[in-house]
């Protein structure tokens, strides 16, 4: 466990999602991240206790949980991989409590725990922690680029016959659903090694972003779906004259060679296999996107071939999750080798590390080397920092994050998840007949 004084004193509110309330310090290289009461919590008071009751030593607490999946199942897998993802537990005084809550004013509560987590503000810190003063502001300095996927799996249900993911599944139900427009994206084009139908991903995300995409400048977001207004068309053209006006002049095509390249970088020390061969769930294939495109040999080491291969352990029957699911609520133990056989918890543990690396984000950033300043940035680079060119003559650093690499694996958890698949499947099922 790492101590409080090692990390910024002041923090201040930066936004929030479903789960976390998130705080940045004065110079926006750390993120404090402290869970959020729900809405429905929040109206009944009584699930709450003062902070000085808090148990900062409750093995129940969420944060000690989350800790303890990342310590436990997946910081070894991802040793020897270059890139980043760890974060450091620290504990809530009530004195930083206090600090906290002035700055959230009068918006969301933070839940009752005895802990936060902090981490580098992944966007940006890497490149930029090792220089002072902080130059993301500078106007004589290259910008920090930063781009947020959330790439999903190419889990195939096997009521599909092997057709169709259930990301792509989830859109068609989703459009059924609420009648609206959904992305074209399908994560066998980005998973598939090919620089063409990487870019095809990268463009349909682009042109559609949802929740799976977004970019910032110098930590400051330019371009996500709050954005984009109007249809694809507009909305591709709008992200190129953001690249225009931050690549000095360069069209989106620089960019996505520059995506393209830090995807299919050699990160890990091992092979994780080859790539995913099936083509697009719906969309044809366009000749640039012919097989003999695909890099194969360094697939298995990338970012890409690592996420694949943890993604495969998802083909677990959905009915054996649920059945050893249902043993542990009833028993209403912890999963422990006295209350499991290695069977069955390799079946949970396989089916939950999937499921992470289906939810987590992947964080890309780059900052352009300038001739002055490559020797300084060659010597402070550390072993997660990588350097990629955009086709046009200039060379980037950069530098790859792993994040929420966690998702609440409680049986009423697991349960709710398995019972939302189950009704994008049927969907798909009694629309294909």
């Amino acid at each position: 466990m790492e101590m409080n004084s090692k990390f910024p004193l002041n923090w201040h509110y930066r936004c929030e999602g479903n789960n976390n309330i998130i705080f940045t310090d004065d110079n926006s290289l750390y993120i404090l991240r402290v869970p959020k009461v729900s809405k429905h919590h929040h109206r009944n008071k009584e699930q709450f206790r003062p902070p000085s009751t808090c148990q900062q030593d409750d093995p129940n607490d969420c944060v000690l949980k989350e800790n303890d999946f990342m310590e436990q199942l997946v910081y070894p897998i991802l040793k020897g991989v270059s890139v980043h993802h760890r974060f450091h537990l620290i504990k809530i005084s009530d004195d930083l409590r206090t600090m906290l809550g002035r700055s959230l004013c009068e918006r969301s509560r933070m839940a009752d725990t005895g802990f936060g987590i902090v981490m580098p503000n992944y966007c940006i810190a890497p490149l930029l922690s090792h220089m002072r003063p902080i130059p993301a502001t500078s106007a004589c300095q290259p910008p920090v680029i930063c781009v947020e996927l959330r790439p999903k799996s190419c889990y195939l249900p096997s009521v599909s016959g092997n057709k169709c993911c259930y990301f792509c599944m989830t859109r068609l139900y989703a459009h059924k659903k609420s009648g609206k427009p959904q992305t074209d994206y399908c994560p066998f084009d980005l998973y598939s090694g090919s620089p063409a139908r990487i870019k095809r991903a990268l463009r349909q995300l682009i042109a559609f972003p949802q929740r799976y995409f977004s970019l910032s400048v110098n930590d400051r977001l330019v371009f996500s779906r709050g954005s984009c207004r109007g249809e694809r068309d507009e909305n591709e053209q709008e992200f190129a004259k953001i690249i225009g006006k931050t690549l000095d002049g360069k069209g989106a095509d620089a960019f996505l060679n520059m995506v393209c390249s830090a995807l299919t970088l050699p990160v890990c020390t091992r092979n994780h296999g080859s790539h995913p061969t099936q083509p697009h769930c719906r969309v044809p294939d366009h000749p640039t996107t012919a097989e003999c495109d695909v890099r194969r040999g360094d697939y298995g080491r990338s970012i890409l071939g690592l996420m694949h291969s943890i993604q495969r352990k998802r083909n677990v029957p959905l009915d054996e999750v649920l059945k050893i699911n249902q043993e542990i609520r009833r028993s209403n133990e912890i999963l422990t080798e006295q209350t499991m056989n290695i069977c069955e918890k390799k079946i949970l543990k396989d089916f939950q590390l999937a499921r992470m690396f289906n939810c987590c984000s992947l964080i890309i950033s780059f900052r352009r080397k300038s001739s002055e300043s490559s020797e300084n940035q060659r010597r402070s680079s550390s072993s997660e920092d990588f350097e990629v060119s955009d086709g046009e003559g200039s060379s980037y650093n950069v530098s790859i994050a792993l994040i929420d690499l966690y998702k609440d694996d409680s049986p009423e958890k697991v349960v709710r998840f398995c019972r939302r698949e189950q009704q994008v499947v049927d969907h798909y099922r009694n629309s294909s007949v």
